[in-house]
């Protein structure tokens, strides 16, 4: 049943004027997701490349590799779009608020992808 203006119900259990929805917040040394997440990003990962060759990154780099992957492999139109504007500058990594690490990842990522298909083509 939905509420009618001048309905009473469930007053009591409403917010008082001024006080918080969550008065105690967030408990201390619980990390933030965003924390959380660039820590996740920054461990170490193993994966095999093309050509079948154990490689060491970060999951962060794994992930870069993976969206390149994936504009290649698929056809992607947002995908190859997102890559190439940000290769071309016409699409700073900043617009998308990437901090410098994770940007020097990207870079890394795309010259390792790179270096990758070299090998594989040769």
């Amino acid at each position: 049943m939905a509420l009618q203006k001048g309905n009473k119900q469930g007053i009591e259990t409403r917010f008082k004027k001024g006080e918080s929805g969550n008065p105690n917040g967030r408990p201390v040394g619980v990390k933030s997701l965003k924390t959380r997440l660039t820590e996740l990003l920054n461990t170490g990962i193993q994966y095999k490349s093309l050509a079948g060759k154990p490689i060491n990154t970060t999951a962060g780099e794994g992930l870069a590799l993976a969206l390149i992957a994936k504009g290649l492999t698929t056809g992607d139109y947002k995908t190859i779009e997102y890559i190439t504007q940000t290769i071309e500058g016409t699409k700073p990594p900043e617009d998308i608020g990437l901090q410098e690490h994770q940007k020097a990842i990207i870079q890394r990522a795309q010259e390792r992808f790179l270096n990758q298909l070299k090998d594989v083509t040769k």
